[in-house]
């Protein structure tokens, strides 16, 4: 008895994967051989079509499902059958594509010099029983064993396995091609698994850009698919579809090494959005490895397609502010998770999310490119100037804010949670209405076609009262408005968190803010190319905040939902409101007693709903707050309105906080304009 190793040739693994899609998979025959192969070379059998030197055709005699994950092929040789000795060093299974009705080498085993000698001199009769055991040890690998035993079969038992289809969903002898997959059944798991039988060709290219992104007990993965190969015009490379598989502990090293969470088929599926891996748990590090494979199922295991990172919970960044302390740097303290953050870092843009985009009809055109505002994210040229492809907006992703005052401490919270019940969304909300993002116009509002815009190269529009813009900005259409408290409270908090001083003019920029040496006002889109955040002490070049351009400076700005009245001799009522723009304050959802404060900030009212108003002066333009303020009624029958961030002429007055409300409902001003917003 002798035992040998047979492997799956390239078209029986070719007829195996499809497993005559609709018939059933039929063997035909043994044949021996005495001729000889290289056997240390997998390919070199695997590229065999027939036995080399065949000497005799033997006829199956049976096949047996043993168990459910093995089929035993039987067929029986005579030494009577032939007329010359040889050496049995061949044994070759062959099968019916019934598809092409061509017989193909199935498999095949050479036992080289451990071989038998068969002798024809011998007069006793002598017959060799062989078995072809077909196993499945795993998931990966079909494995074909050969002995010689005694088989009997009956001829029922012979016909009726043969004419049994695996293509079902019942399979037979533990073998089924179901939903265009090759699979055996696992008796100790009682599940069907996948066996890939692998294909010929070459594997797709790597997959392009991927990305990971960890969130709160879920990562986001994203990818674009690759391409077709070609080569002279011609495919020699189709990709059919790209496996995302996770695992713990390592990197997945192929498809069946962990848990598949997608195979995608439709190309670029998951580029833009990606893919959402949810109910990970925190603090664990996970990996993931992308395989693209062809349509003869050939896979690409480069390790370009690798990623991993560790869930974490939503941060919450705090900057704490001791308002006893008149140094506006040294007064600041990061806290929370924002103990390890330094100052102007990029790690601020990323945690805050905010982008510039081109905007028309309520919806994003594109992302513009952060460094040049006059082309698009992959620098094609995008039109920020005639109006017709939309508006040039600031994009800010929904977070939640808390501001409040503990022991002469002002502290400012910001988290990336979008629902954390201890904060307020008031800058991403429309009343009771979620919003995910809102927009704010990358420059001071020019009209346009009786429209408020935001556009590159246009003088802005000055001297009309707030309702004027109001009006303009909502002929845009539906969510249009100017510019909102509760968006200039949210920003006012990432100048605070990012920059750690309460110095606006001295950390970022002076702005245009000195009208004796250029025009007044200036146009529009100076900074297009300075990137998102720019500025000079020189009082003569226009600063950019987070892409806004003029954040203070050439232009104050209107700022509606904020509406202040006197209530008696010294008390004030200030309004606020997240929808619902008007002159009069009506339906406003906040109502907040206060004083006068006139002069340099020294103090702020300090809460979630009014955010930086001051409730005290005393500072100067290098001591706490750094900016001018004006909060003051003057008579008790007109309601009162904001400009914000000072003018061409506001010098050392402009800044971050310099907030002037006291300008009385309907009246324009020479040094006022507006600034688009979409909620």
């Amino acid at each position: 008895m002798i035992y040998g190793q047979a492997y799956l040739t390239n078209k029986g693994a070719e007829l195996a994967s499809k497993t005559l899609q609709s018939k059933a998979l039929k063997f035909s025959k043994f044949v021996i051989g005495s001729g000889d192969i290289a056997t240390d070379s997998m390919d070199n059998i695997k590229s065999l079509i027939d036995v080399i030197n065949p000497v005799f055709d033997m006829a199956i005699t049976n096949i047996m499902e043993e168990q459910k994950n093995q089929l035993t092929v039987s067929g029986l040789f005579k030494n009577t059958d032939i007329e010359e000795s040889f050496y049995l060093k061949e044994l070759g299974l062959y099968a019916i594509d019934l598809e092409t009705n061509e017989e193909i080498l199935f498999a095949y085993v050479n036992y080289g010099d451990k071989a038998d000698f068969i002798d024809v001199s011998i007069t006793e009769k002598e017959e060799l029983y062989f078995d072809m055991i077909i196993t499945v040890d795993n998931a990966d690998n079909v494995v074909i064993n050969i002995d010689y035993n005694t088989v009997y079969a009956t001829e029922k038992q012979l016909y009726d396995h043969i004419n049994k289809t695996i293509n079902d969903e019942n399979g037979v002898h533990g073998f089924r091609y179901f939903d265009e997959t090759l699979q055996f059944y696992n008796e100790g798991t009682k599940e069907w698994i996948d066996i890939e039988t692998g294909g010929s060709g070459i594997a797709p290219m790597n997959v392009i850009n991927p990305k990971i992104k960890a969130g709160n007990g879920k990562v986001t993965i994203s990818w674009g698919d690759p391409d077709d190969t070609m080569l002279d015009g011609q495919a020699i490379c189709n990709w059919k579809g790209t496996k995302l598989v996770q695992k713990v502990g390592a990197y997945p090293e192929n498809i069946k090494d962990g848990i598949l969470l997608v195979d995608n088929q439709i190309r670029n599926a998951y580029a833009e959005n990606g893919f959402e891996v949810n109910n990970l748990t925190n603090g664990t590090t996970y990996y993931f490895a992308l395989f693209p494979y062809s349509d003869k199922k050939v896979v690409n295991q480069n390790e370009f397609n690798r990623l991993v990172a560790t869930p974490q919970p939503y941060k919450i960044m705090t900057v704490e502010i001791d308002l006893s302390n008149s140094n506006p740097s040294t007064c600041c303290t990061y806290t929370d998770d924002a103990v390890d953050m330094i100052p102007k870092s990029l790690e601020w843009d990323e945690f805050f999310g905010h982008y510039p985009c081109l905007f028309k009809d309520g919806e994003e055109v594109g992302k513009l490119n952060p460094n040049n505002f006059a082309q698009f994210e992959d620098e094609t040229t995008a039109d920020i100037t005639s109006g017709d492809a939309g508006d040039v907006m600031i994009a800010f992703p929904r977070r939640g804010l808390k501001i409040n005052i503990v022991d002469n401490t002002l502290i400012v919270s910001m988290t990336d949670d979008p629902d954390n019940p201890d904060f307020k969304y008031y800058a991403h909300s429309r009343g009771e209405e979620r919003r995910n993002k809102f927009y704010l116009g990358a420059y001071k509002g020019c009209v346009l076609s009786s429209k408020l815009r935001s556009l590159s190269g246009k003088l802005p529009a000055w001297e009309y009262a707030i309702d004027f813009f109001r009006k303009k900005a909502q002929f845009n259409g539906v969510g249009y408005e100017q510019s909102g408290f509760y968006q200039l409270v949210f920003r006012q908090a990432m100048y605070l968190l990012k920059y750690k001083n309460l110095d606006s003019q001295n950390s970022v920029g002076s702005g245009f803010t000195n009208w004796t040496i250029s025009d007044i006002p200036s146009k529009t889109g100076t900074t297009n190319s300075f990137g998102m955040d720019y500025g000079e002490t020189d009082a003569i070049k226009h600063v950019k905040l987070f892409g806004i351009e003029d954040f203070w400076g050439n232009l104050q700005e209107w700022i509606d939902g904020f509406i202040l009245k006197e209530k008696d001799s010294s008390t004030l009522t200030l309004l606020t409101t997240t929808t619902g723009f008007n002159g009069s304050g009506t339906d406003y959802e906040t109502e907040i007693e206060m004083t006068d404060s006139i002069g340099y900030m020294k103090k702020t009212v300090g809460t979630s709903e009014t955010g930086f108003v001051a409730s005290e002066a005393g500072g100067s333009t290098t001591t706490y707050f750094c900016d001018y303020v004006k909060v003051r009624c003057y008579n008790s029958t007109t309601t009162y309105v904001p400009s914000f961030g000072g003018n061409w002429d506001s010098k050392s007055d402009a800044g971050i906080f310099c907030l002037l409300a006291d300008k009385p409902i309907g009246e324009a001003y020479a040094s006022i304009g507006a600034r688009l917003m979409f909620l």
